[in-house]
């Protein structure tokens, strides 16, 4: 039966069974997402999510169930679900902290998981070749200029998933065997035949990568630096890296001497390759004279690029109101509202519950000296003195500030459109108007891209030459809704804004979350509490096109953990329809509206209790610098 033939509900029940039968997880609740365009270059982007904590896993499906995209999902689902069965993530972030080289740990667990999974099933096997093709093409690896730029874990996985299974990819990979498997292999052979013995031996396969990273001086200062031997071109790059520290911006090193080709953009450069071509002989002739010998042909591996932004001179940050005018603005709030009365009873509710939670907890104190309360026995005295005594009494007062700020940090991104986009914004109305009924100021932001696939900063990087591993290759748009300081009844109008169409595109958490951070710092309230709410990893598809597949989400990983561990800031993230727990150690999840009253006021409450309070401890080792990573 043709693949478009099946029914819709038949395909699903199929998807979800194989995978809780893959993963081992019988009570995995399967959430399969609205339809995309099954574009080429977008495939391998539209990637399934899965919790294993809270057995939850959110499936992206394909406009058009044709046999390539169906495969390219199923290969992604079933690298989760090898995952899930086989892989301990406590011990593997206890061997990433000892580690120098914790991405190509990363890299190669998950090949090792795939390996063995392939080894007993194998169809899994060839659902996962699919998923390598996939990539490999909607990154242009399979180009010759592709191969010879592709970062450098990206190589690592091919070749070590080739070897590891036994599973030659089809031809989109040769130019990555071309480049790339002659030196992997011919320097870390030993280390790879172990590794095939070690499949099911999670820490056995750990300290092989160890040595595995240590054969290509990976992470390590020497690293940096060629061998004593090296081909002409090498040494070029080497001299050439001494006095531009740019040049890193070019052709990978390890791609160039492995393939002992220099392209030359012009004359200029030729000229130099041949003058450095005569110095690079000359230096071999000195080591033969002196006995030494080595690989003309490897040159070590480099460092991993840490994450940073190509440019930021296209970046903004900009207020609501002036991103449409006053009219769409009053027509969008109009549908927020209408939204908002179809729930007003949650809404009540949820309001005085918090509320009178809150409020139980404020401050109190005496005022002394007074006409009217209760009698202050310090007075008595002065009653027994002076009969006319006109202030024996005190009163209980609240303290009306609590003296802390909320942020709400909230994902804007194409993903969130329709339902969650909705839910997001109906429980930011809710929380301002609560929290400021309880004297807490809060604002609001959200955060997504100016345009889709990159716009002006991905424009400057082609018009640069597409140096390799550039950063985050798109303009950040940064909404404030809603300052602190700023009345709710003033700032309503604004939150309508987040149901406009088409403002929704790509998010970055990382960056967004030290943006939100920031804010709260400079904020003079003792207590800070930031609520991000969102759905899911961070994405982009520009920037995952240029640089490492976990490049993005490995910095939102340590920008949390920086703020968890460092930051008197306490952290709430809120998933909508996703469980971010695997991100954050706070977190809740609201799949639909009628779920926000419970869940929120839960986690609201022991947010706000005083235990949670920075008097208790929490997060008294922060940092004295606002650099966080």
């Amino acid at each position: 039966m043709a693949i478009q033939k099946i029914p819709i509900e038949q395909l699903k029940d199929g998807i979800a069974g194989a995978f809780r039968a893959l993963s081992g997880d019988e009570k995995c609740e399967v959430d399969f997402t609205e339809f995309y365009e099954s574009k080429p270059e977008d495939v391998s982007g539209k990637i399934p999510h899965y919790n294993k904590l809270s057995h939850h896993l959110s499936v992206p499906l394909p406009a058009d169930f044709n046999e390539n995209n169906l495969g390219i999902l199923r290969g992604y689902l079933d690298s989760l679900a090898l995952s899930a069965a086989f892989h301990n993530e406590d011990l593997h972030q206890e061997n990433r902290a000892k580690s120098n080289y914790a991405s190509l740990l990363d890299t190669l667990e998950n090949v090792r998981v795939e390996a063995l999974g392939a080894s007993i099933y194998k169809g899994a096997g060839k659902n996962l070749a699919h998923k390598y093709t996939a990539n490999i093409k909607a990154n242009s690896f399979h180009t010759s200029h592709g191969a010879k730029t592709m970062p450098i874990q990206e190589a690592v996985a091919v070749i070590a998933f080739e070897y590891l299974t036994g599973i030659q990819l089809p031809a989109e990979a040769k130019e990555i065997r071309d480049v790339w498997q002659g030196t992997l292999i011919s320097r870390t052979k030993q280390e790879l035949d172990e590794m095939q013995g070690a499949l099911s031996d999670q820490s056995a396969f750990s300290e092989l990568v160890k040595q595995f990273a240590e054969k290509l001086n990976f992470g390590t200062d020497s690293g940096a630096q060629a061998p004593d031997n090296t081909e002409p071109e090498t040494i070029n790059e080497q001299e050439q890296k001494k006095d531009d520290g740019d040049q890193n911006k070019h052709e990978n090193p390890l791609a160039k001497s492995v393939t002992g080709k220099q392209e030359e953009d012009d004359d200029s450069d030729a000229s130099e390759n041949k003058t450095d071509q005569e110095k690079s002989e000359e230096q071999n002739e000195n080591d033969e004279a002196s006995g030494r010998r080595g690989d003309s042909n490897i040159v070590p591996f480099p460092h991993f690029h840490p994450y940073a932004p190509y440019t930021r001179k296209f970046d903004e940050i900009i207020s609501a109101s002036d991103l449409v005018t006053q009219k769409e603005l009053l027509q969008l709030r109009s549908q927020l509202d209408a939204r908002l009365s179809m729930i007003k009873d949650i809404t009540r509710r949820l309001a005085f519950r918090l509320q009178r939670k809150l409020l139980s907890q404020q401050l109190r104190s005496w005022k002394f000296h007074t006409e009217e309360g209760v009698l202050d026995p310090a007075k008595l005295t002065h009653i027994i003195i002076d009969p006319s005594y006109d202030f024996p009494y005190k009163y209980e007062k609240e303290i009306n500030d609590p003296n802390t700020v909320v942020s709400l940090l909230i994902d804007n991104s194409g993903s969130m459109r329709g339902r969650p986009i909705t839910v997001a914004a109906l429980s930011a109305d809710i929380l301002v108007r609560t929290l400021e009924r309880c004297g807490i100021k809060v604002e609001v932001l959200g955060f997504t891209t100016k345009e889709w696939k990159g716009g002006q900063s991905r424009k400057l990087w082609q018009a640069n030459g597409s140096p390799v591993n550039p950063g985050r290759l798109n303009d950040l748009r940064h909404i404030i809704y809603k300052h602190a300081d700023t009345p709710w009844r003033k700032a309503r109008m604004s939150l309508g804004l987040m149901l406009k169409e088409g403002l929704l595109k790509e998010n970055i958490d990382g960056e967004a979350l030290l943006w939100a951070h920031e804010r709260l710092l400079a904020r003079p309230e003792k207590r800070k509490i930031l609520m991000v709410i969102s759905d899911g990893a961070p994405v982009d598809d520009s920037t995952l096109s240029a640089n490492s597949a976990h490049f993005m989400e490995q910095h939102l990983k340590e920008t949390i953990y920086s703020l968890e561990k460092y930051s008197d800031v306490e952290l709430l993230a809120i998933g909508i329809g996703h469980d971010v727990n695997s991100y954050y150690q706070n977190a809740v999840t609201i799949n639909n509206v009628e779920q926000l009253g419970d869940t929120m006021i839960n986690k609201i409450s022991e947010l706000f209790s005083i235990s949670s309070s920075p008097a208790s401890g929490r997060g008294m080792h922060r940092l004295n610098k606002r650099k966080w990573v």
